[in-house]
Order: structure tokens, then C-alpha cells, then sequence
């Protein structure tokens, strides 16, 4: 019997030849995008339709959904919704189990639902709902009730009267319902009059009423029947997929636009059918991309676009979208990895083989490979009823459970049997794969792939060479004519070939080395050439006279005409290959995602200063071009590098993963994405229409919900959040958006994924936002405007600017009237005080001139004694012209800070011996004269009165004699008062010195060579660790130059630092004057101290003496 029954099927068949043979399916299968989120797709849902604004909306038991291809939000209902009717632009109408509502969107963008149930009420379970001019009819199986468009009820009709009601449809101005048993009623609001008496419709259900042409309308029955009715007369619709919809079980029919239509099904998915010819153009099936063959609904949002909701989720179909599905056709087996089209024959390269698409002829073909499939394949029922679920039973549970909800096959219900639960799964499953199987295939597949015979190994590149097909392996490389093979070289990885500039020659990169392959005298020779390159060859590009190959961390340049290698290292801590590719006039190479040339002149590699700037996100090397995603677009460099589409290179980014392009024409492109292959062919610019951006909402950061388009806002505001989207239901997550602010801003934001746009605060001002949306194929929307008004403050408003000048001229004017009151009254009380005072100071004024003339006589006084102290001082030190008689090359540099010094020079000869000495006492001015007098005195007695010589022992008596003097001793309040003492004694005929010195040193320059004579570190003071003075003797040369001084020099602050001139700096000074005279030294020293010092004070007083031997 089944036998009988496929037999039949097979022949049913064959009287129709032209059974699926459309252009559209030869094309490949139709692009679907599929939604599936479970917290709000739910496995039934029954209805579903497109508002205004391209949103989807959708009923199941969450109730109603609306998706806008990113963001979903669900409607309440408080019935199940069972159905979706779009009554004009911005009004949807549910119907549900006696409940009539009302969906639209508020002012603010939210969808608000609203019941109908005070006007319209006792609906009963509402199956479909008709407008017709001016009215609404609701209809159910029992009751027809019919409004205005403002939701008044008419009348109402009960099937009690008359019979069930079957269905309602449309045709023209006129309604029909078709009544049980009866026919179909002309409805008017008073009566429903009886049009056309029909046996065939008196028993079944109406699903479905679609427009044909002007007054002729396609009926869908339950029973899988379509009828034409014109208004008079009833006929027969007869499509050639009669068979796949009957044996699927029809739900549904969608009007696509005035060529068209579609039917929906149980079990079968969808048919696309030519209205005039009557035949189908295309199947939407799981075999072709569906994830589910039950459908529930289907609508359009535009005649191209179409909603369909199934038991998986809801998909969107963009008729004119220029992506068709090739992967559908069965026969290949491992992974997809190259395409080529060669004499209108589609090849396909996977990881198990060759193949070749076929046409089927007729359907025994079909047959046979089913039959076999089936044969090679186990089917394993399982005997454990209760822990697994047959496919086939889900899907025929899930239509009673639907139908269940909707109040439909209640009578079936009641009279079904209850089997034994394996027996039951069985017979199902026997039917599924006997029967209905057999058509679902038979109608879906009208190709098949076909294996080239020989070729076993994977596929690694496809190569078109004139009517023959290189196909390259992982076990060498093949030649294919149509469907035969011919082996050229066996044994050896391929990596690429590429045809040279002779149309016969091809080179190979293979895992060893470069190949030919020469097409001449009808036969293929193979030949290795370039030896010395040992290396594997992944890419190979050509110039005029050059080719370029691409290794591993290398790469190889070859002169054609004398075949001179030049070997290009990379960066050898990377293992990784060099792409080779030809731009232009010169080789690109591409490693690590960075661009490099190759100079010849120089004969280095060097990174690309064109392509340097270029970010590169994704890229591939598919058919010798370089495929490369950046700035959101994909774009090639290669052979087709100046043949650029982005018409047609923009639907490349719908795909994730693509690992294989192929371009066949200027405007197709071959395609491997996740291991499905497509083909993209932009035959017009339809779907090329710029998306459109909307507002969803516009709130404050506080939650408060604002109407969308122009608004005013608070000079406090704290911003806006903008939500917006854009309809772009193909990806739509790759929609991106931007924002430019009239007024506020300097430039468009980036693009961003970001829907909602935080402005943070708006300044007062009027301003313009302006935003657009970009979509996956780069199309860009028009700017959406909104006008934002930010009031002023009232503190910037002209009229408060007014009153504020007019309340500061009158406070001004009524205080400056009371001051001036009170100015004259205070002035009246300070005539009197002033009067009084002034008495008071011409007597301190007299007073005061007496205390002046006072102290002018005592500073005079004063000054008097400071420079008469000044003379006394002068003449304790020595004549210049007694010192030049001893010591006839000499000078002295003594410059006080202050009119008196305490620094002192003194001299004297005695026994044949000159005693010279220098010293800084502690203090200057006054103080530090007194001390240098005590000095002075103390020094000529010790060196008058005592026996001794030595410069030693007499600054010993020195330090007693001033200790005496100061009365000193550690506990005393000037411990520290003293002198630092430079003394030395020079022999009569100047052949030696004896030096002591208490902190001062003594520099002798001899022969451009500087000694330091060091000092005792000890003061002729009281000291706490007293030692006895050293006593140094020094043999003197002719032309030794002696320098004796006391620190003011060197402790001078000046200079570009303002810092002190130092003993480094003066050690310099000396080393390079010593050799000048010395009259010449001493006006040295003077400039440079002026120079050092500047304008700033002296900070001490200045001895220095110099002497030649």
C-alpha cells in the first residue's frame, strides 16, 4: 500500500514537469534571519504584524511582544491574544476569547493597550477580524459583530440563526461569510442575505482570503483546497505544489504584493507562488533555512519583507537582498573550502572531495538519491515511550495544543483513541518517512551535488583555466574537464596557484617549492622550477617582470628574464607566513597585520608608508586577492583591485566568519561563511534603501518620560537619554549610530552600537540634534532632527535686567541721599575734631623738628668718630712705598665693606727678616675695626718685644695675648670672637719662608704650578681642641709669585646664579693672572670683583696681597 502510494505520488509528479523548475531556486535558496529569544519567543506564535514604524509585533502566552530586531518589550493582555489586525497607520486591534482591545503608542513612544470591551462585547473567540470601508466586523465561529471605525457597535449576528460560520473574507467593497452547510452571505449592518450556495464551502473552514486582480479573491480552506471567487462564481486555484501542501497541512496565505503570494503549513514551512502562473517560484523550508518547519503566522512589512513566526522563534525575509544559500542542495560531504563556476557549473571544494552541482532531470534521480541515503543510514526507534519525544509526534502535538487554544478540533478531541504510546510513535515515524518525507524532499531539493571521480583528498585551492578546472590538494594538483579528472602531480601539498601572464601557464606554490603547470598540445606538463627555493610557497603575485612569493618569516622576488632570487628575511620571532599580493605597480607584503614593500635601491624591506594608517580587522587570501575588513567595509587588493563594488562588497559584512571569496563577475562574489557557501549578486540597487532612525524615547536621567520631537527643557536640566533604533533586521546588531548637536557640538560623535544617547546637560539656547543610523551594508539613514529649547533663567531675561537697574538706581539714589545726611553731620563732628587735633600735632611737630634736629647732630657726631676711627685705622697699616722697598713686585686689593674694616695687612722688618701678615677679624665695620687695632697692637708687640722668630710661636703668643685681652675662655659670651691669621717671614736675600696660619692659607705659583700652603684649622681665639700652629718652611726661586688673602673674595654673591664667586673660581682667577705684572693683577681682581658682584651688596671686607721673589 505504501509502495502504492509513493507510485502514485511519483506519477502525480511527472504530469507536472515543471514542478519547482524556477529561475529563483536555480539562483539557490532564499536568506533568512532567525530570531529565537526564549524570555520572549515563545513555540506559538499564532499572529503576527508589522506597525507603522517597521516594528514587529507578535502574540503567545507572554502576550504581545514587540521587537524591533535589538530591543523587546512586552504588552500585558488580560486574555490570551490570539490575533493581531492593523486597522489604519497607528491603530492595531486584539482579538482574544470575548475581548476586543486597542494597542497605539502613547505621546512618549510606549505602547499602551486599551480594552474595548464597553462598546464592543459578547464577541465571542475571536478568529479573525475584516475592515471594510467604514466598518469592523469581528468574527468568530458563533457570533459576527460589527462597529465603526470609532468602536460603536452596529449589530450582531449569532450563528444560533443561521449556522456556524465558517469564515469571512473580502472582495471589493463587498464582506462574505460563509456559513455551515449553507454557502457564502453577503453581510450588510442589518442583514447577512445569501450570495452564492456552495457545497464545497458549506463544510470547511475559511483560512485565508488573498487578492487575485480586481474583483477576484484566492480562498484557503482547511482542508488544504484553494478556491477562486470572483463575487458570482467559485472555481477551482490550481498550483503545481498541490501534493507538498496537502500533504503538510495548510495553516495559512500571506498577500506578498500584486505577483505573488504566500502559504504557510503545518509541517512544511513556506511556498512562495507566482499568482498569474500559478506556480510556485520558491520553498522556505528547514531544508533551506528555517528553523522550524511549523508555521504559525506570516505578514509583510513592506510587498519584499516578511515576518514568519514558527515553533522556534520568528524570521525575517528581505525578498531583494542579493545573498542566496547554496549549502541547501544535499550530496557533499566535509568542510566547505573553495567554489568555482565554470561553464555555467558550479564546483565545490571540501575537506572530503570534488563536486559538481547537478540539475535534476526528473524526479526518479531525486528518488534514487533519497533511497540510497536512506539506505546507508540506521533508524533507530527507541522503546522507552515515556523518556523520548519523535520529531514528527512534537510537531503534531504542538498543532493540537494550538488548536486546543484556539477552540478548534474540540469534537476531534473527544473522539481520538487512546493507543498504546510505541505503537502510536512507530506508525508516525513509518508514515513521516514513507509518505510525506518523501514529498517534502522531493519538493525541496531540484540539485543535487555529484563527486568527481578520483579526486579524494581535501580540496586546498580552485583554479579556472580556460575549459579546464586546476583543482589543488593536500595530495597534489588535478585537472577537471566537466565531470572528469585528470591527476598532474601527485604526492605533494598545494597552497596556491595563480595563472601567469600566458593564458596556458600556471604557477603552483606547494609545500616544497614553485611548480608550472603548461597547457600546449592538448596535453598538461608539470615542472619544478627555481630549485634553490626549497621553502613552502603559500602565495605567489606577479608584476611585469617580477614574481613574488610569500613563506614563512621570508619571502622571494624573481627577475623572470634572468631568474635572480632575492631572498626578504622577516622578523624570525614570529612563525608565521608572509602574504605576498600584487598592488598596483608593486608587491604588498602582509605580516602580523602590518603592510611592508620592498626597496630595491636599498634592497630592504620596509613597512608601506600608503597602507600605514590602515587598521586592519579581519583579512583573508582567497583566490590570489586580499580580502581585508576595515573602516566597517570589506575591500580587495589584488588581480580585482581596481574593480571595486562596495554596492556588492557591503553585504559582506551580514557574514561573521568568512574563509572564502571568489569573485565570478564585477557583481558576484562566491562565498564560504561558517561552513555554508552563499553567492552575492547585486542585479539592482533594491534593497540598497536607506534605513530609517527612530525615536523609542526620550527621558530624563531621573526616569521621566518626555514626548518625542521638539522639547523644552529647564535651564537646571541634567540632560536627556535619547533611545533610538533603526530597522535593519538583517544583523541588526552591527547597526551603529551618531549624534551631532547644533550649537553644542564641533563634529559628529564616532560611530557607535550605543542606542542610548546621554547628553549630560544643555546650557540655555536653542539647539538642533541631529542623528543618523548606519546599517550592516553601510547604508546611512537620514539625519532624525529634534529641536531643544532650554529656557533662560529668569536672571537673563531682558525684563529682569531692567528691574534690577531700576532697583539699583533707586537704592542708589535713596543712599546716596542718606549718605550724604550723614556725611554732613559727621563732617560737622570732624570740623570739631580736626580743630582740636590740629593743635595737638603743630605741638608734636615742634616737638618732633627737636628730636630731628637731635639726631641729626648725634648721626654727625656719630660719622665724625666713624671716620676719624677711619684715619686712626689707615694709619696703623703700612706705607705702600715702605712695603715696595722690601718687596718691590707687589700689590694689595683691600677693600672694606663698610667705612672701617675688619681685615688688616701689617709688616715689619726685624734681625734681617720681613714679617708679613694678613687677617680677617670677626665682624666688619665698627666692631671689626676694634678688633683689627687689637690685632694690629697685639702682633707688632709680639714681634718687637719677644725673642722669637718663628711665625708659629708668635701666632701662639698672638692667641694668648687676644684671649687675655677679650678676657675669653669657653664659658665666656664671645668665645668666638678672634681673627683667622695668615703670617709669614721671609728671609733677607728672599731664599725662603716661614708660614703659620690660623684658617687662612697661603698659595705659592711657581712655574704655572699652583701649592697650597694649608692652615691649622684653629682660630687665635679660645677654641676647644687648641693645638700648637704649624710651622711651615718653603725654599723660594726667582719668579715665585706669594698670594696671602682673607675669604671676602670668594664669599662674594654674584654672577648669572647669584651665588658665591667661590675658592675654585678663585684659584682660576690667580692661576691665569700670576704671569701678569702685578699692578696688572690687582686691576684684574678689582674688574672682576665689580663683574661677579653686580648690583648686589658686598658681603665682606676684601684683603688680598700679592708679591713676586
Amino acid at each position: 500500500m505504501k509502495f502504492f502510494t509513493l507510485s502514485l505520488l511519483i506519477f502525480f509528479l511527472l504530469l507536472f514537469p515543471t514542478f519547482g523548475q524556477t529561475d529563483d531556486l536555480v539562483k539557490g535558496g532564499l536568506f533568512l534571519n532567525n530570531f529565537n529569544y526564549p524570555d520572549f519567543f515563545d513555540a506559538y506564535n499564532t499572529s503576527v504584524l508589522s506597525d507603522e514604524n517597521g516594528n514587529v509585533l507578535f502574540t503567545n502566552k507572554k502576550g504581545i511582544v514587540v521587537f524591533n530586531g535589538q530591543d523587546r518589550e512586552i504588552i500585558k493582555t488580560p486574555k490570551f491574544p490570539m490575533l493581531l489586525f492593523r486597522m489604519d497607520k497607528n491603530k492595531i486591534l486584539l482579538g482574544a476569547d470575548n475581548e476586543v482591545g486597542l494597542i497605539q503608542q502613547d505621546k512618549f513612544g510606549k505602547y499602551k493597550y486599551t480594552s474595548l470591551n464597553n462598546t464592543i462585547q459578547n464577541v465571542g473567540r475571536i478568529r479573525k477580524i475584516v475592515k471594510n470601508k467604514e466598518r469592523l466586523y469581528f468574527f468568530s465561529n458563533t457570533t459576527l459583530t460589527i462597529s465603526t471605525t470609532d468602536f460603536k457597535t452596529i449589530n450582531q449576528f449569532s450563528s444560533e440563526n443561521y449556522s456556524t460560520f465558517l469564515g469571512i473574507f473580502t472582495s471589493g467593497d463587498k464582506t462574505f461569510i460563509t456559513v455551515k452547510k449553507k454557502g457564502i452571505y453577503e453581510i450588510s449592518d442589518d442583514e447577512l442575505s445569501l450570495s452564492f450556495e456552495s457545497i464545497i464551502l458549506g463544510e470547511q473552514e475559511i483560512l485565508f482570503h488573498i487578492p487575485l486582480s480586481k474583483g477576484r479573491m484566492l480562498l484557503g480552506m482547511a482542508n488544504n483546497s484553494l478556491f477562486e471567487f470572483d463575487g458570482v462564481m467559485l472555481k477551482n486555484y490550481l498550483i503545481d505544489a498541490r501534493a507538498y501542501i496537502s500533504s503538510n497541512k495548510l495553516i495559512g496565505g500571506l498577500d506578498i504584493d500584486g505577483e505573488s503570494f504566500m502559504l504557510y503549513t503545518q509541517n512544511g514551512g513556506c511556498i512562495i507562488v507566482d499568482k498569474k502562473k500559478q506556480k510556485m517560484r520558491t520553498t522556505i523550508n528547514y531544508k533551506t533555512g528555517l528553523p522550524d518547519d511549523e508555521v504559525f503566522a506570516a505578514c509583510t512589512a513592506s510587498p519584499s519583507k516578511i515576518w514568519i513566526t514558527h515553533a522556534k522563534g520568528i524570521s525575517f525575509l528581505n525578498l531583494n537582498t542579493p545573498i542566496t544559500t547554496y549549502d541547501l542542495y544535499p550530496g557533499f560531504e566535509g568542510d566547505l573550502l573553495a567554489i568555482r563556476h565554470l561553464k555555467n557549473k558550479l564546483y565545490l571544494g571540501t575537506s572530503k572531495g570534488l563536486y559538481y552541482l547537478k540539475k535534476v532531470k526528473d524526479y526518479t534521480e531525486i528518488q534514487r538519491f533519497f533511497t540510497e541515503k536512506r539506505l546507508s543510514e540506521t533508524i533507530v526507534i527507541r522503546e522507552e515511550p515515556e523518556d523520548e519525544e519523535d520529531s514528527t509526534v512534537t510537531f503534531r502535538q504542538k498543532w493540537k495544543k494550538t488548536k486546543r487554544i484556539w477552540g478548534w478540533g474540540d469534537k476531534e478531541q473527544k473522539q481520538e483513541t487512546k493507543k498504546d504510546t510505541l505503537d502510536r510513535k512507530v506508525s508516525v515515524h513509518e508514515k513521516k518517512t514513507q509518505h510525506n518525507s518523501e514529498i517534502y524532499a522531493l519538493h525541496s531539493v531540484k540539485k543535487i551535488f555529484k563527486k568527481i571521480n578520483k579526486i579524494n583528498a581535501k580540496i586546498t585551492v580552485l583554479c579556472n583555466a580556460d575549459s579546464f578546472l586546476l583543482a589543488g590538494t593536500n595530495n597534489g594538483i588535478f585537472a577537471v574537464s566537466d565531470t572528469n579528472s585528470y591527476t598532474l602531480l601527485s604526492d605533494i601539498l598545494v597552497h596556491c596557484i595563480l595563472q601567469a601572464k600566458e593564458k596556458n601557464v600556471f604557477y603552483v606554490g606547494t609545500n616544497s617549492g614553485l611548480y608550472t603547470a603548461i597547457f600546449q598540445n592538448k596535453k598538461w606538463e608539470i615542472n619544478r622550477i627555481f630549485n634553490k627555493i626549497k621553502a613552502p610557497v603559500f602565495s605567489v603575485a606577479l608584476s611585469e617582470s617580477m614574481i613574488a612569493l610569500g613563506s614563512v618569516n621570508r619571502a622571494y622576488i624573481i627577475n623572470i628574464a634572468n631568474e635572480a632570487v632575492s631572498e626578504i628575511a622577516f622578523d624570525n620571532t614570529i612563525f608565521d607566513e608572509v602574504t605576498v599580493v600584487a598592488s598596483g605597480n608593486e608587491f604588498l607584503f602582509l605580516q602580523n597585520d602590518k603592510f611592508y614593500t620592498y626597496n630595491f635601491d636599498k634592497q630592504e624591506i620596509q613597512e608601506s608608508e600608503r597602507h600605514s594608517a590602515l587598521t586592519i580587522n579581519r583579512y583573508l587570501l582567497s583566490d590570489n586577492n586580499l580580502w581585508y575588513f576595515a573602516d566597517d567595509s570589506w575591500k580587495c587588493m589584488g588581480k580585482h583591485e581596481g574593480n571595486q563594488n562596495s554596492k556588492i562588497y557591503n553585504y559582506l559584512n551580514v557574514f561573521d566568519k568568512i574563509t572564502f571569496i571568489n569573485k565570478h563577475t564585477p557583481d558576484c562574489l562566491w562565498i564560504i561563511s561558517n561552513n555554508k557557501m552563499y553567492r552575492l549578486k547585486a542585479d539592482s540597487d533594491k534593497d540598497a534603501s536607506r534605513p530609517k532612525l527612530l525615536i523609542k524615547s526620550i527621558e530624563t536621567p531621573k526616569g521621566e518620560s518626555l514626548e518625542r520631537g521638539n522639547f523644552v527643557l529647564n535651564h537646571r536640566n541634567d540632560g536627556i537619554n535619547i533611545n533610538v533604533y533603526s530597522h535593519c533586521y538583517t544583523k541588526p546588531e552591527a547597526t551603529k549610530y551618531s549624534y551631532f548637536i547644533k550649537g553644542l557640538s564641533r563634529q559628529w560623535t564616532a560611530w557607535s552600537p550605543t542606542q542610548n544617547i546621554r547628553i549630560p546637560h544643555f546650557p540655555s539656547g536653542n539647539y538642533t540634534i541631529e542623528i543618523k543610523a548606519k546599517n550592516v551594508f553601510n547604508h546611512i539613514s537620514e539625519n532624525n532632527e529634534l529641536k531643544v529649547v532650554v529656557r533662560t533663567p529668569f536672571w537673563k531675561r531682558w525684563w529682569f535686567f531692567l528691574l534690577l537697574a531700576s532697583a539699583v538706581f533707586a537704592a542708589g539714589f535713596f543712599i546716596v541721599k542718606i549718605r550724604e545726611s550723614l556725611l554732613r553731620k559727621e563732617n560737622r563732628r570732624l570740623e570739631g575734631i580736626v580743630e582740636e587735633r590740629t593743635q595737638s600735632i603743630i605741638k608734636q611737630k615742634n616737638e618732633i623738628e627737636k628730636q630731628h634736629d637731635l639726631v641729626v647732630r648725634q648721626h654727625e657726631s656719630i660719622t665724625d668718630s666713624i671716620n676719624y676711627a677711619k684715619k686712626i685705622q689707615q694709619a696703623l697699616f703700612p706705607i705702600d712705598a715702605q712695603l715696595k722697598k722690601f718687596l718691590p713686585e707687589h700689590f694689595v686689593f683691600f677693600q672694606p665693606k663698610e667705612k672701617v674694616s675688619g681685615d688688616f695687612y701689617w709688616f715689619k722688618e726685624k734681625n734681617d727678616k720681613l714679617f708679613l701678615t694678613v687677617a680677617d677679624c670677626t665682624g666688619h665695620g665698627v666692631p671689626g675695626a676694634f678688633m683689627s687695632i687689637l690685632g694690629i697692637s697685639a702682633i707688632s708687640k709680639i714681634v718687637s718685644e719677644s725673642d722669637t722668630e718663628q711665625p708659629n710661636e708668635i701666632l701662639e703668643q698672638l692667641r694668648e695675648e687676644i684671649k687675655n685681652s677679650l678676657k675669653q675662655n669657653l664659658k665666656s659670651r664671645n668665645p668666638h670672637d678672634g681673627m683667622d691669621v695668615a703670617l709669614c717671614s721671609l728671609s733677607a736675600d728672599m731664599s725662603y719662608l716661614e708660614y703659620s696660619g690660623a684658617y687662612n692659607p697661603l698659595y705659592l705659583f711657581r712655574k704655572n704650578s699652583l701649592r697650597i700652603v694649608k692652615a691649622d684649622r684653629q682660630p687665635i681665639a679660645v677654641y676647644l681642641k687648641e693645638r700648637e700652629f704649624t710651622n711651615n718652611k718653603l725654599e723660594l726661586l726667582k719668579g715665585d709669585v706669594i698670594y696671602m688673602f682673607t675669604d671676602g673674595f670668594a664669599d662674594q654673591f654674584g654672577g648669572e646664579s647669584n651665588k658665591k664667586f667661590g675658592s675654585k673660581n678663585f684659584k682660576t682667577l690667580l692661576q691665569e693672572i700670576h704671569t701678569k705684572p702685578l699692578d696688572e693683577q690687582l686691576d684684574v681682581l678689582k674688574k672682576t670683583f665689580d663683574e661677579w658682584k653686580g648690583n648686589n651688596p658686598q658681603v665682606d671686607d676684601i684683603t688680598i696681597v700679592g708679591f713676586r721673589i
